[in-house]
Formats: C-alpha cells, sequence, structure tokens
C-alpha cells in the first residue's frame, strides 16, 4: 500500500495532503462506527448478530470486487481466529462454476454473508441480488451486508474493522482463545522434522 502511495504521489495523481485527510476522516468514521459493535452494546450489534449466524457452520463468504480484499481477510481471520472453516469468492467470478456447488450435498451446514458496497456497479448490484433469490431457492438465504461509509476508503476499512469484531466474538462463541494457531504450528514442526 505504501509504493502505490508513494507511486500517486510521484505521479502527481494525489498529494501526501489528500491521503492524510483521507486516512484521518475514514478513521473518525472508523470511531464513531465501532461503538456499535463494542461488547457492551448487546442490542442491534451487528458483529454479534453475525457472528451468532455463524456459529457451528461453515461459512461462505462472497463479495463485490470493491471489498474483495476485506472478504478474504474476513474468511482469514474466521479461520485464524474463531478456528472454524470458511471460504471467500468474488462476484462474478463465483456466478460461473461454484454456483453449482450449492446444489449438492443436500444437506449443509453452511452459512453464507454477501459483502456489498453503495459503490457497485450496478451490475454488480444486480448479480448480488440474482444470486441471492438462486441460492434462496435452494433452502440458502445470504445476508447481505452493504458496507458503511461515504468513499471506497472508509467503506474498505468499515468491513475489515466489523470484520475484526466478528471474529473474535466468534471466537468467544466458540470457546476458545482466538491468538494460538496450533494446527499451523503442527504443521510447520512437521515440515522441519
Amino acid at each position: 500500500l505504501k509504493a502505490l502511495v508513494c507511486l500517486l504521489i510521484e505521479l502527481s495523481l494525489v498529494t501526501e495532503t489528500d491521503i492524510r485527510r483521507e486516512l484521518e476522516d475514514a478513521a473518525d468514521f472508523l470511531d464513531t462506527q465501532k461503538v456499535a459493535w463494542a461488547p457492551e452494546w448487546q442490542k442491534n450489534n451487528l458483529a454479534q448478530d453475525i457472528a451468532k449466524e455463524l456459529l457451528d457452520k461453515e461459512v461462505v463468504i462472497y463479495t463485490s470486487p470493491l471489498l474483495g480484499s476485506a472478504g478474504y481477510k474476513l474468511k482469514i481471520d474466521i479461520n485464524e481466529n474463531a478456528k472454524q472453516l470458511a471460504h471467500m469468492n468474488v462476484f462474478s467470478e463465483l456466478n460461473h462454476n461454484e454456483m453449482q456447488g450449492w446444489i449438492f450435498p443436500k444437506e449443509k451446514n453452511v452459512a453464507s454473508i454477501v459483502l456489498m458496497s453503495s459503490l457497485d456497479s450496478e451490475d454488480i448490484i444486480k448479480r448480488i441480488h440474482t444470486t441471492q433469490e438462486v441460492l434462496k431457492s435452494h433452502g440458502y438465504a445470504p445476508q447481505i451486508i452493504t458496507s458503511a461509509g461515504t468513499n471506497h476508503i472508509q467503506q474498505l476499512l468499515y468491513t475489515i474493522l466489523l470484520g475484526d469484531y466478528i471474529s473474535a466474538y466468534l471466537a468467544i462463541l466458540n470457546g476458545i482463545d482466538p491468538t494460538p494457531v496450533e494446527l499451523v504450528e503442527k504443521f510447520k514442526k512437521l515440515l522441519t522434522d
């Protein structure tokens, strides 16, 4: 990210002041948003509510292209922190072969989340809602989460921070400490033996 920022400044496409202002605005925005996800906040706590829906389920995360990196981070965080299996894919790629995978097995213990941005193209928004309809017809109701924020940076950071809270709450619900990575450590040890 730093290299990209330096390149944009070098090409005079943005100034350092512009970037600093954008990041400060995003930080202020996130400070106001994260209050609603705090542990003390029991009613309408989006992060806690989502974590409860994901408990004891395999998690499938679909994202719009604008939030792909946030979706991938959420997948990693659910794997590492909550010690729970999660998968991730991006629209429109998932609308090709992956959709067929929802047919079998008939009985699945799966929860699906769709991360979308208000800045997504009309085509992506249509794909998201059409995918939701198709999956509902097979008994699955993906929860669509529209990222808050007025620009891409705010929406991306909002989604990343929300994902951090979701994975932490999911770890708590699973009754585990999110910090150890026992299987990774075991794997590394076996590689060196």
